[in-house]
This record gives C-alpha cells, structure tokens and sequence, in this order.
C-alpha cells in the first residue's frame, strides 16, 4: 500500500484537483439531477468507507471530510458547486473545460462496476487530501494568526505596510463604534476607552447613554476580528500576485458559498462587514475555530440573531447561546453571509477531524524546530507548507 503524502505523487494528484475549480459549471443542477448525485456520492463514500484508501490521518478522517464538505457547504449553490466538482474530479480523465454533469455520472457509475473502481476510490482520497492540504489546514492556520519568524530574517529593503496598517486602523475605529465599543459575545466594554473616558469625566456614560461604573458593567482588552482572515488577500514582499496556496483557498471558499469572494476582494476583506469586535479571549476562540456564530430566527437590515456555537468546554460563563446584533450607524454590519460560511468551515473542520490534526501538526512543527541535526529538514518544510506558515530557505542549516 503507498504511503499518503509522498511529495511528487501527492503535487501531482493536487494539480488535477485544483483544475476543477476552474472549470465552468452549471449554477443550478435541478431536483433530479441534484438526487441522482446524490445518491451516488452516498454509494461511492459507503463504497470508500471500507477500502485501504480510507487512511485516516492523525485523526483527520478522509470519508467524513468529503461527506461533510458537501453536507456543511452554504444552501443548494454551495452543495451543487461541491457535487459537481468532486464528480468532475473523479472523471477527469474525460472532463473538459466545461463540466457535464451527466457524463460525470455515468463514468463514476461505470467505473464502480468495472476493473476502475480501484482507480475511482483513490481519486476520492485525493480529494480528501486536496481539501485538508488546500482548505482546512491554511484556513485553520490563517484565522490563528500564526506566525513564524524564521531565524536570520531579513526584511525587503524598501517594502512598506503603511498602506494596510491605515485601512487596519480605520477599520477598528469603525467597528468599535458600530458596536458601541463592547465585546459582541461577552458584552465587555472597550476597557482602554473606558479609562480615557473616567480622566475626562467623574461620571462617564457608555453609548447606550448607562453610567460606566454602574453595577454589572464589565469591561476588557478589545480587538476587532476579521471573519475571514484578512492574511488570505495578503501578498509577502516581492510579490506581485498571490501566492498558489492562497488563490487554492479562496477558490475552495468560493466552491462552498459561490460567489462570496466578490465580497472580499482586494481591500473589501477590510470592510467592517468582514470584521467584529471581540474581547481577546473571544478572538482567540474565534481564530482557532472553537466559536463561531452561526445566523438563527431574527433576520433583517437593523436587526441579525445569531447561534453562539462552541467546540470547547473550557469557556468563560458570560458566554451566551445567542447574540444580537444591532444596527443603529451608519457603519455596514457584519456580513450574515460570511459568518455563516465562516461557522460552516469551523463545523466542517472540527467534523473530520481536521482541526485537531492541524494543532498536532502545529506542535510537531514547534517541537522538531529545535533540533540542529538537519534530521527532518524535508518534513518541516511540508508540515509548514500545509499549516500556511512561511519558513525561511535557511532553515536549520
């Protein structure tokens, strides 16, 4: 049996899976082609289930996560978009640059009763290992905010991050004062702002006009959170577009929710629809995907209810389960459509395991940087490439 993740072969199978994202597709399959591949993505999962193929990495489990990738993508647009492409990339060996659903269909159906049914199961762990190396992994990595400063770094000479520091900034002015300068989930008080408002005044009032030093008024550190991680539109120095393993995840975000990438485009990914404000503690949770809003009852222009969801137990008491958000500025709320695809991917990730797999793969990378023996240069590289971190050429020479 091959080992999954030897580097050649795997380069290789990735480069056919990312090909069918670019493929046009049809924008709506229609109730009975829509059940027809259905059915038959439900056989081929049962089929792959009990193969050699299902190899189950560090916990990250390659049936779940492509049964979940279609269970958990946004409405029927998101789930056609991931039937369509997991078929296409089965049947790629007969796949143009426009997809025909049908003969996808009809070659994956021949193939599970033919001496290609073999051929056919691997091609769905592949896919499992695209959307783990190209989404789960980089988008886990990317909302931590994780990152690596190798050692001799050595900043470009002449590159400037003003430009991005200036929207940043500008971006959290806004958003604190859309949400009246508090915490959306624990309702804290922007505790800086607090005590700059307690030297100018004895008795100062929040923005909803309450005393600051009223009983039951909390206060903490706050940031302001991107919901999709703004490091996903950010080239390095030197660079003039994007590299791939970004433009691989922007394009899996879009084959989930089809058409949300014009919302993030550019410098739109520091719109404050694409930002909220959060304690610190709640900005943690929320980058490593163990808190998540997911859109519940209420729905309209001044008003949006959300389901706090949680993956851990180990969580503050203030925390309830639902929120309420408010619009009562002139400053856009956050988006309904990026939180939900944003719960979407949390619950994906925590379903195939993938989210664990990616802090073991975290701790493994941390704990081998120590070595000095050059032992497992080729190792790290490819765990850092996976986790989206940049590693300097130099190493551990």
């Amino acid at each position: 049996m091959k080992k999954p993740f030897q580097v050649n072969e795997a380069e290789r199978r990735a480069s056919v899976s990312e090909s069918v994202l670019d493929k046009h597709v049809p924008a709506d399959l229609g109730h009975l082609m829509r059940r027809e591949a259905e059915l038959l993505f439900t056989q081929i999962l049962s089929d792959f289930e009990r193969t050699e193929y299902n190899l189950k990495i560090g916990g990250f489990d390659p049936c779940v996560a492509v049964g979940v990738a279609h269970h958990c993508a946004v409405g029927l647009r998101g789930k056609d978009s991931v039937l369509v492409r997991f078929f296409a990339h089965l049947a790629c060996d007969v796949v143009g640059q426009s997809v025909d659903l049908q003969e996808c269909l009809n070659y994956a159906r021949s193939s599970l009763k033919s001496d290609e049914k073999d051929k056919l199961l691997r091609r769905v762990y592949d896919w499992a290992t695209f959307l783990l190396n190209a989404f789960f992994a980089p988008f886990k990595a990317q909302g931590e905010k994780y990152f690596f400063t190798p050692p001799n770094f050595e900043p470009v000479e002449g590159y400037s991050d003003h430009g991005t520091i200036r929207l940043l900034a500008n971006l959290r002015q806004r958003c604190l004062e859309r949400d009246h300068q508090r915490c959306i989930v624990t309702r804290r008080f922007n505790l800086s702002l607090g005590n700059e408002m307690m030297r100018r005044d004895r008795q100062p009032r929040d923005m909803e006009g309450n005393l600051l030093t009223s009983n039951g008024n909390r206060f903490g550190n706050l940031q302001v959170a991107h919901i999709m991680p703004h490091s996903m539109n950010k080239m390095e120095p030197g660079e003039k577009i994007l590299r791939k393993e970004k433009r691989s995840l922007r394009d899996v975000l879009n084959m989930f929710d089809p058409g949300v990438l014009t919302q993030l485009e550019g410098s739109d990914i520091d719109h404050p629809r694409n930002a909220i404000s959060l304690s610190l503690e709640m900005h943690a949770l929320f980058g490593e995907l163990l808190l998540s809003f997911e859109p519940a009852g209420t729905w309209s222009n001044t008003e949006q209810t959300y389901n706090v969801i949680k993956y851990t137990q180990l969580l503050p008491d203030e925390i309830p389960e639902q929120i309420t958000l408010y619009r009562d500025s002139p400053v856009s709320m956050p988006s309904r459509r990026l939180l939900e695809l944003h719960a979407a991917c949390a619950r994906m990730c925590h379903l195939c395991g993938a989210a664990g797999y990616v802090d073991k793969l975290r701790e493994n990378f941390e704990s081998r940087m120590v070595k000095a023996d050059g032992t497992s240069k080729l190792d790290d590289m490819v765990m850092a490439r996976l986790a989206g971190m940049q590693v300097s050429a130099r190493l551990a020479r």
